[in-house]
């Protein structure tokens, strides 16, 4: 049949609705702006590019909202030993902890367990007849900005010993700010059996709520003719302070993405205080990078926002983001902070919810806090230029 003028009009007026009608569902789905809101839908769920997860802490309790886009917190501010290193115990991964490999000692790697103890860091390496080598595993942790009466490193270990040679443990608190050592010490090593390394550092010789890395190592001196091959394994390395205040100072939240490069960063929406609580709260990658801190004095927020932080899909094992917060509850204080953690990928940007609830459960009575991190991945290895410069001038004892 052939279509008449009018009928063909007709038909393209309905043709140019339909596709006005198609359009305003379309257009909208590639906006600049768009957020992950939980809702109840008969449609499987298409998995989001950034999720967060549980970091597993003692003193953190994490539920996840619908699509891991969505997240309540709750902290527990415990007092007297407070554990700064973040999974001192190796338990299930070197998690959080980085090696710095020597000329020699260049291996270390996770093992589920060795002579008795579970969730070891194994290093070792072959030295060179009359040669010496120092090796590190390190991370950064924050002082927390409330008083210190001890600062306390522990370094438990396993030299497996070798004919004519020479081993120490090396403890320290390196200052990346200022470029240089704020405590450093060695002890001579026990052979062949678990052993305690205990270093006592004083508090002065830290500022609270700075950035130090925290290093475990050894120092080891082959004195014969012949190369010889050495293994140290590392079960817990922790950095305990005594407060006075109730506190908590570690994750409270992590993030993974898919293989995109993003920007995020954390804004303070509303608050909530009961009490005195000082805070201080920011992100850090997994390479390492860090945010500016939002800062919440006598319970009032000075500074409300982070600034931008790049991250992209981590390894295998690691988390793309890590949420970290300093805080410090006066007894019987508590506090409820909203947040908005927003990321961006070129022109489109995300928000998702976060509620943040911190408290002292019982007055500030006491209790220990023990830091577990449940992941198993091999030591993530990198290079610090002129990091084991000032070692090799340890004198031995």
């Amino acid at each position: 049949m052939i279509l008449k003028g009018t009928n063909r009009t007709l038909i393209a007026i309905f043709s140019s609705v339909f596709l006005i009608i198609l359009l305003s569902y379309i257009i909208p789905t590639y906006a600049s702006v768009y957020a992950y809101i939980p809702t109840l839908a008969s449609l499987n769920p298409i998995a989001p590019p950034v999720w967060l997860n549980d970091p597993q802490e003692n003193q953190v309790t994490v539920l996840i909202g619908a699509n891991r886009t969505s997240a309540s917190i709750t902290i527990k501010a415990l007092t007297t030993n407070l554990e700064l290193a973040f999974n001192s115990d190796f338990y299930t991964g070197p998690d959080g902890w980085h090696f710095v490999p020597g000329m020699y000692l260049t291996n270390a790697y996770w093992l589920p367990n060795y002579q008795g103890a579970l969730g070891v860091i194994e290093v070792y390496g072959t030295i060179p007849g009359f040669n010496g080598d120092i090796t590190v595993l390190f991370q950064n942790i924050t002082i927390p900005s409330i008083p210190l009466s001890t600062l306390t490193e522990k370094i438990t270990y396993y030299y497996l010993s070798r004919p004519s040679s020479r081993c120490f443990i090396i403890g320290g608190l390196y200052d990346w700010e200022d470029g240089l050592w704020v405590f450093l010490d060695a002890l001579r090593c026990d052979e062949n059996m678990w052993s305690e390394a205990v270093f006592n550092i004083d508090p002065s010789v830290v500022k609270p709520g700075k950035i130090y890395g925290l290093i475990a190592g050894v120092m080891l001196f082959n004195t014969i003719i012949f190369p010889q091959t050495y293994y140290i394994y590392y079960d817990k390395v922790e950095l305990v302070a005594q407060t006075t205040n109730p506190v908590y100072s570690g994750n409270w939240l992590l993030c993974i993405s898919d293989g995109n490069n993003y920007r995020g960063k954390l804004i303070v929406e509303e608050t909530s205080f009961s009490g005195k609580i000082n805070a201080t709260v920011w992100l850090t990658s997994f390479e390492g990078s860090e945010t500016s801190r939002i800062v919440i004095r006598d319970s009032k927020v000075i500074v409300s926002e982070t600034s931008e932080i790049p991250f992209t899909q981590p390894p295998p094992g690691y988390s793309s983001l890590y949420f970290k917060i300093d805080t410090s509850v006066e007894p019987a204080s508590s506090g409820t902070l909203s947040f908005k953690f927003r990321f961006k990928t070129g022109g489109v940007v995300a928000e998702y919810p976060l509620t943040l609830f911190i408290h002292d459960p019982e007055n500030g009575r006491e209790e220990n806090v023990n830091v577990k991190f449940h992941k198993r991945i091999p030591v993530h290895k990198v290079r610090l230029e002129n990091l084991l410069s000032d070692l090799g001038e340890l004198i031995e004892k």
